[in-house]
């Protein structure tokens, strides 16, 4: 099961550690130059991980555009937790955002 943490505090855990899960599969996995990765949104969304037994194994930010609508950037899940479906529990948690 997933425990998830929200910030938009760019000095917070939560938020290294959803940097953490972008770098390993956006950067590492995926070559994605860290200087297109991190962007100037980074301040103007909103930072979801979820955490399995206190390891974050998964990520997404919210990028809110007008009134009731948002967009889900940056989705990433941890290779060695893959196969366990976390991407459509973190995408039922990203729905739970209202602005």
């Amino acid at each position: 099961m997933l425990h998830f943490e929200w910030t938009q505090n760019l000095k917070s855990k939560t938020y290294k550690d959803a940097l953490d899960i972008r770098k390993e599969v956006f950067v590492e996995e995926q070559q994605v130059p860290f200087s297109i990765e991190i962007n100037d949104l980074e301040d103007k969304t909103l930072h979801l991980v979820g955490y399995e037994y206190s390891i974050p194994v998964a990520t997404a930010r919210i990028y809110p555009m007008e009134i009731g609508k948002f967009k889900v950037q940056r989705g990433a899940i941890r290779q060695i937790v893959r196969e366990k479906k976390h991407g459509s529990i973190l995408m039922k948690e990203t729905e739970r955002y209202k602005h």
